[in-house]
Protein backbone atom coordinates (compact mmCIF):
# COMPACT_ATOMS: atom_id res chain seq x y z
CA UNK A 1 0.00 0.00 0.00
CA UNK A 2 1.27 3.64 -0.87
CA UNK A 3 2.40 5.50 1.57
CA UNK A 4 0.07 8.28 1.38
CA UNK A 5 -2.73 6.11 1.53
CA UNK A 6 -1.58 4.92 5.00
CA UNK A 7 -1.63 8.25 6.30
CA UNK A 8 -4.83 9.15 4.69
CA UNK A 9 -6.54 6.44 6.56
CA UNK A 10 -5.04 7.59 9.67
CA UNK A 11 -5.39 11.05 9.31
CA UNK A 12 -8.99 11.36 7.99
CA UNK A 13 -11.32 9.66 10.48
CA UNK A 14 -9.78 12.40 12.49
CA UNK A 15 -10.33 14.98 9.91
CA UNK A 16 -13.77 13.69 9.50
CA UNK A 17 -14.40 13.82 13.30
CA UNK A 18 -13.23 17.62 13.56
CA UNK A 19 -15.53 18.64 10.02
CA UNK A 20 -19.06 16.80 11.39
CA UNK A 21 -18.43 18.89 15.23
CA UNK A 22 -17.89 22.34 13.43
CA UNK A 23 -21.01 21.06 11.12
CA UNK A 24 -22.91 20.79 14.40
CA UNK A 25 -21.67 23.63 15.69
CA UNK A 26 -22.49 25.83 12.75
CA UNK A 27 -26.32 24.20 12.25
CA UNK A 28 -26.67 24.86 15.71
CA UNK A 29 -25.97 28.03 15.63
CA UNK A 30 -27.87 29.00 13.00
CA UNK A 31 -30.93 27.22 14.59
CA UNK A 32 -30.39 29.01 18.07
CA UNK A 33 -30.27 32.71 15.74
CA UNK A 34 -33.23 32.14 14.07
CA UNK A 35 -35.11 30.73 17.52
CA UNK A 36 -34.21 33.39 19.35
CA UNK A 37 -33.48 37.24 17.44
CA UNK A 38 -37.21 37.53 16.46
CA UNK A 39 -37.81 37.70 20.43
CA UNK A 40 -35.37 39.19 21.37
CA UNK A 41 -36.79 42.50 18.36
CA UNK A 42 -39.97 41.92 20.16
CA UNK A 43 -38.76 42.35 23.76
CA UNK A 44 -36.28 44.78 22.72
CA UNK A 45 -39.20 47.04 20.52
CA UNK A 46 -42.19 46.68 23.30
CA UNK A 47 -39.17 47.46 26.38
CA UNK A 48 -38.49 50.56 24.62
CA UNK A 49 -42.09 51.99 23.43
CA UNK A 50 -42.97 51.14 27.36
CA UNK A 51 -40.42 52.81 28.98
CA UNK A 52 -41.27 55.94 25.90
CA UNK A 53 -45.03 56.25 26.91
CA UNK A 54 -44.23 56.45 30.18
CA UNK A 55 -41.47 58.93 29.87
CA UNK A 56 -43.81 61.14 27.74
CA UNK A 57 -47.07 60.71 29.96
CA UNK A 58 -44.65 61.78 32.50
CA UNK A 59 -43.69 65.04 30.83
CA UNK A 60 -47.56 65.97 30.04
CA UNK A 61 -48.82 65.03 33.11
CA UNK A 62 -45.84 67.57 35.33
CA UNK A 63 -46.21 69.74 32.49
CA UNK A 64 -50.24 70.44 32.88
CA UNK A 65 -49.62 70.43 36.67
CA UNK A 66 -46.92 73.35 36.34
CA UNK A 67 -49.64 75.50 33.79
CA UNK A 68 -52.44 74.63 35.86
CA UNK A 69 -50.99 76.17 38.99
CA UNK A 70 -51.15 72.84 40.66
CA UNK A 71 -49.21 72.96 44.32
CA UNK A 72 -45.43 71.85 44.69
CA UNK A 73 -46.17 69.14 46.82
CA UNK A 74 -48.49 67.88 44.44
CA UNK A 75 -46.53 67.81 41.48
CA UNK A 76 -42.99 66.89 43.87
CA UNK A 77 -45.49 63.83 44.88
CA UNK A 78 -46.61 63.01 41.16
CA UNK A 79 -43.14 63.35 40.03
CA UNK A 80 -41.85 60.74 42.87
CA UNK A 81 -44.52 58.21 41.14
CA UNK A 82 -43.19 58.52 38.05
CA UNK A 83 -40.10 57.98 39.01
CA UNK A 84 -40.83 55.04 40.64
CA UNK A 85 -42.48 53.65 37.78
CA UNK A 86 -39.75 54.68 35.98
CA UNK A 87 -37.53 52.83 38.01
CA UNK A 88 -39.32 49.56 38.02
CA UNK A 89 -39.88 49.73 34.18
CA UNK A 90 -35.86 49.69 33.12
CA UNK A 91 -35.31 47.11 36.01
CA UNK A 92 -38.15 45.25 34.17
CA UNK A 93 -36.43 45.85 31.14
CA UNK A 94 -32.64 44.99 31.97
CA UNK A 95 -33.94 41.80 33.70
CA UNK A 96 -34.36 40.61 29.77
CA UNK A 97 -30.14 41.07 29.16
CA UNK A 98 -31.83 42.53 25.69
CA UNK A 99 -31.93 45.88 26.77
CA UNK A 100 -28.96 48.35 28.21
CA UNK A 101 -28.59 51.95 28.97
CA UNK A 102 -27.02 52.50 25.34
CA UNK A 103 -29.81 51.48 24.18
CA UNK A 104 -32.34 53.75 25.26
CA UNK A 105 -30.26 56.77 24.21
CA UNK A 106 -30.92 59.04 21.28
CA UNK A 107 -29.93 57.12 18.68
CA UNK A 108 -29.53 53.67 20.74
CA UNK A 109 -32.07 51.45 18.33
CA UNK A 110 -29.19 50.82 16.45
CA UNK A 111 -27.40 49.15 19.41
CA UNK A 112 -25.90 45.85 17.95
CA UNK A 113 -28.35 42.83 19.22
CA UNK A 114 -27.62 39.95 21.72
CA UNK A 115 -28.03 37.31 18.87
CA UNK A 116 -26.20 37.45 16.40
CA UNK A 117 -24.84 34.45 14.37
CA UNK A 118 -21.33 34.99 15.48
CA UNK A 119 -22.71 35.27 18.96
CA UNK A 120 -24.43 32.24 18.74
CA UNK A 121 -21.66 29.92 17.02
CA UNK A 122 -19.63 31.23 20.66
CA UNK A 123 -23.11 30.17 22.27
CA UNK A 124 -23.43 26.82 21.33
CA UNK A 125 -19.65 26.21 21.65
CA UNK A 126 -19.55 27.17 25.19
CA UNK A 127 -22.79 24.85 25.50
CA UNK A 128 -21.20 21.92 24.13
CA UNK A 129 -17.93 22.03 25.82
CA UNK A 130 -19.81 22.69 29.66
CA UNK A 131 -18.02 25.96 29.95
CA UNK A 132 -21.42 27.98 29.70
CA UNK A 133 -20.32 31.56 30.92
CA UNK A 134 -24.34 32.34 31.32
CA UNK A 135 -24.31 35.71 29.75
CA UNK A 136 -26.22 34.38 26.33
CA UNK A 137 -29.15 31.98 26.72
CA UNK A 138 -31.85 31.10 24.92
CA UNK A 139 -35.38 32.39 26.55
CA UNK A 140 -37.98 30.81 24.21
CA UNK A 141 -39.91 27.43 25.06
CA UNK A 142 -38.57 26.23 21.80
CA UNK A 143 -35.28 27.37 22.15
CA UNK A 144 -34.77 25.72 25.26
CA UNK A 145 -36.06 22.17 24.39
CA UNK A 146 -34.30 22.02 21.53
CA UNK A 147 -31.43 23.12 23.80
CA UNK A 148 -31.61 19.76 25.54
CA UNK A 149 -31.82 18.00 22.62
CA UNK A 150 -28.92 19.69 20.70
CA UNK A 151 -26.48 19.38 23.75
CA UNK A 152 -28.10 15.84 24.58
CA UNK A 153 -26.13 14.82 21.23
CA UNK A 154 -23.68 17.26 21.03
CA UNK A 155 -21.67 17.31 24.14
CA UNK A 156 -20.95 13.67 23.72
CA UNK A 157 -19.50 14.45 20.13
CA UNK A 158 -17.56 17.57 21.04
CA UNK A 159 -15.95 15.87 23.98
CA UNK A 160 -14.82 13.10 21.64
CA UNK A 161 -13.91 15.37 19.58
CA UNK A 162 -11.46 17.10 21.89
CA UNK A 163 -10.60 14.11 23.37
CA UNK A 164 -9.28 13.05 19.94
CA UNK A 165 -7.53 16.96 19.19
CA UNK A 166 -5.86 16.54 23.11
CA UNK A 167 -4.53 13.02 21.94
CA UNK A 168 -3.07 14.00 18.92
CA UNK A 169 -1.40 16.59 20.89
CA UNK A 170 -0.17 14.47 23.55
CA UNK A 171 1.15 12.05 20.83
CA UNK A 172 3.28 15.17 19.20
CA UNK A 173 4.29 16.22 22.56
CA UNK A 174 5.57 12.34 23.74
CA UNK A 175 7.73 12.46 20.61
CA UNK A 176 9.14 15.51 20.63
CA UNK A 177 10.32 15.04 24.47
CA UNK A 178 11.19 11.66 23.43
CA UNK A 179 13.55 13.17 20.79
CA UNK A 180 14.93 15.43 23.01
CA UNK A 181 15.72 12.71 25.11
CA UNK A 182 17.56 11.04 22.59
CA UNK A 183 19.66 13.68 21.54
CA UNK A 184 20.46 14.48 24.94
CA UNK A 185 21.83 10.41 25.66
CA UNK A 186 23.88 10.51 22.52
CA UNK A 187 25.62 14.16 23.96
CA UNK A 188 25.75 11.95 27.30
CA UNK A 189 27.69 9.15 25.52
CA UNK A 190 29.48 11.82 23.30
CA UNK A 191 30.75 13.44 26.17
CA UNK A 192 32.19 10.25 28.23
CA UNK A 193 33.00 9.04 24.70
CA UNK A 194 30.95 6.19 24.72
CA UNK A 195 29.13 4.26 21.93
CA UNK A 196 25.49 2.64 22.37
CA UNK A 197 25.26 -1.28 23.10
CA UNK A 198 22.65 -2.55 20.57
CA UNK A 199 20.31 -3.26 22.88
CA UNK A 200 19.99 1.07 23.97
CA UNK A 201 19.62 1.57 19.96
CA UNK A 202 17.08 -1.26 19.58
CA UNK A 203 15.04 0.00 22.79
CA UNK A 204 15.82 3.86 20.92
CA UNK A 205 14.24 2.97 17.44
CA UNK A 206 11.24 0.44 19.21
CA UNK A 207 10.43 4.04 21.90
CA UNK A 208 10.06 6.41 18.50
CA UNK A 209 8.08 3.64 16.45
CA UNK A 210 5.80 2.99 18.56
CA UNK A 211 4.90 6.27 20.10
CA UNK A 212 2.27 5.62 23.18
CA UNK A 213 2.26 2.20 23.13
CA UNK A 214 5.81 2.26 24.70
CA UNK A 215 5.06 4.45 27.66
CA UNK A 216 7.31 7.25 28.06
CA UNK A 217 7.47 9.20 31.33
CA UNK A 218 7.17 13.24 31.03
CA UNK A 219 8.19 15.39 33.67
CA UNK A 220 5.48 16.80 36.08
CA UNK A 221 7.14 19.93 36.24
CA UNK A 222 7.17 20.35 32.11
CA UNK A 223 3.38 19.48 31.72
CA UNK A 224 2.59 22.05 34.37
CA UNK A 225 4.75 24.60 32.74
CA UNK A 226 3.15 24.13 28.70
CA UNK A 227 -0.38 24.76 30.56
CA UNK A 228 0.47 27.49 32.30
CA UNK A 229 2.67 28.69 29.39
CA UNK A 230 -0.38 28.53 27.58
CA UNK A 231 -2.76 30.11 29.84
CA UNK A 232 -0.12 33.08 29.70
CA UNK A 233 -0.12 33.47 26.06
CA UNK A 234 -3.55 33.33 26.35
CA UNK A 235 -3.69 36.21 28.82
CA UNK A 236 -1.18 38.63 26.55
CA UNK A 237 -3.46 37.71 23.48
CA UNK A 238 -7.26 38.51 25.18
CA UNK A 239 -5.50 41.38 26.57
CA UNK A 240 -4.90 42.75 23.55
CA UNK A 241 -8.65 41.60 22.10
CA UNK A 242 -10.46 42.78 25.05
CA UNK A 243 -8.23 45.56 26.75
CA UNK A 244 -8.17 43.29 29.88
CA UNK A 245 -5.11 43.13 32.90
CA UNK A 246 -3.21 40.31 32.48
CA UNK A 247 -4.62 38.73 35.50
CA UNK A 248 -7.87 39.49 34.37
CA UNK A 249 -7.07 37.40 31.12
CA UNK A 250 -5.14 34.72 33.00
CA UNK A 251 -8.17 34.41 35.20
CA UNK A 252 -10.54 34.07 32.48
CA UNK A 253 -8.51 31.71 30.30
CA UNK A 254 -7.71 29.33 33.79
CA UNK A 255 -11.50 29.53 34.55
CA UNK A 256 -12.36 28.53 30.95
CA UNK A 257 -9.92 25.43 30.26
CA UNK A 258 -11.10 23.98 33.85
CA UNK A 259 -14.86 24.43 32.13
CA UNK A 260 -15.80 26.08 35.50
CA UNK A 261 -17.39 29.07 33.17
CA UNK A 262 -18.29 31.35 36.40
CA UNK A 263 -19.22 33.80 33.36
CA UNK A 264 -18.34 37.49 35.83
CA UNK A 265 -15.82 37.86 32.72
CA UNK A 266 -16.21 36.84 29.22
CA UNK A 267 -15.17 38.28 25.54
CA UNK A 268 -17.54 41.48 24.62
CA UNK A 269 -15.50 42.16 21.47
CA UNK A 270 -17.32 39.83 19.04
CA UNK A 271 -14.48 41.08 16.18
CA UNK A 272 -12.20 38.43 18.12
CA UNK A 273 -15.20 35.51 18.72
CA UNK A 274 -13.69 33.52 16.06
CA UNK A 275 -10.32 33.08 17.75
CA UNK A 276 -11.62 33.04 20.88
CA UNK A 277 -13.01 30.13 20.32
CA UNK A 278 -9.65 28.32 18.46
CA UNK A 279 -7.89 28.89 21.69
CA UNK A 280 -10.69 27.63 24.08
CA UNK A 281 -10.81 24.09 22.15
CA UNK A 282 -6.76 24.08 22.11
CA UNK A 283 -6.75 24.81 25.34
CA UNK A 284 -9.71 22.15 26.39
CA UNK A 285 -7.55 19.95 24.46
CA UNK A 286 -4.15 20.47 26.01
CA UNK A 287 -6.13 19.87 29.62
Amino acid sequence: MPTWKKYARIVLPHVGLILLSLLYVVGGAVAFYHMERPNEMAVRESAIRRFNQHKERMLDELWTLVESGAPPDLIEERANIYVENSTRILFEAFDTHFISAALLKPGGENEAYSWTFITALFFTATLLTTIGYGNLVPVTWHGRMFCIAYALLGVPLILITVADIGKFLSENIIWLYSRYSKARNRCRRHNYAALPTKDEQNREGEQLMQGLEQYISIPVALIVVILLGYMAVGAVLLGSWENWPFFSGFYFSFITMTTVGFGDIVPINREFYLLDLCYIIVGLAIT
